[in-house]
């Protein structure tokens, strides 16, 4: 009778150690095959090298608030341009005289909350027989003066010489004043033209 028993025990232990066999190397072949995925939590970043290619076909968005860093060198800098340039063009003329050998007048204002871009600066004159001329913008706190090159002598007196001057000044709000003057005595007629654009001045932060 004892020697049943035994027997008995001893096969319910087999078929225990059995099932749990099974169940081990079922685990161990999930794990392996596509089973749950290892979370590494580290304080550390881990390193990651490589690079991506791939081809996009339509558009690319960015998140909102999302930005680009565009890392490019002093060397080789990204152009930029306003793109309010075009928008706020101006012109302006304006002349003097006066009979002793210089004369001056206001060629423009700059508007409050804008800053005029001067692209070209141009003019007619008449002076003494025989003299240069000067001519100049003065515009800023404190006011500065920007003078071209002066003219070649005049010949015959009247408004026989001109120039035109390409150039690219900053002119705050305020007036922009034109100058004009002769090497010599006598009277002087001046006639200034200026041509630009206005952008707008961003506010301090």
């Amino acid at each position: 009778m004892n020697r049943y028993k035994n027997q008995m025990i001893a096969a319910a232990v087999l078929s225990v150690l059995a099932v749990i066999g099974t169940i081990m190397n079922s685990r161990q072949a999930s794990a392996q095959d596509g089973g749950p995925h290892v979370t590494i939590d580290s304080p550390i970043p881990l390193p990651v090298t490589g690079s991506v290619t791939s081809t996009v076909t339509g558009t690319v968005g960015l998140a909102s608030g999302a930005s680009v860093r565009v890392n490019n060198t002093v060397t080789d800098p990204v152009r930029v341009r306003n793109v309010n340039d075009a928008i706020q063009p101006f012109q302006a003329t304006t002349g003097c005289n006066s009979p002793a050998v210089h004369c001056t007048a206001t060629l423009f204002n700059v508007p409050a909350g804008k800053r005029a871009v001067i692209e070209y600066f141009s003019g007619a004159l008449s002076v003494g027989t025989g003299q240069v001329a000067a001519m100049a913008l003065t515009f800023g706190t404190p006011p500065v003066s920007h003078f071209v090159p002066q003219t070649s002598p005049e010949l015959f007196g009247g408004f026989g010489t001109s120039w035109g001057q390409q150039l690219r000044l900053y002119a705050d709000s305020g007036p922009i004043t034109a100058f004009g003057g002769g090497s010599g005595t006598g009277a002087v007629s001046f006639a200034f033209s200026i041509s630009g654009y206005l952008v707008d001045v961003p506010f301090a932060p």
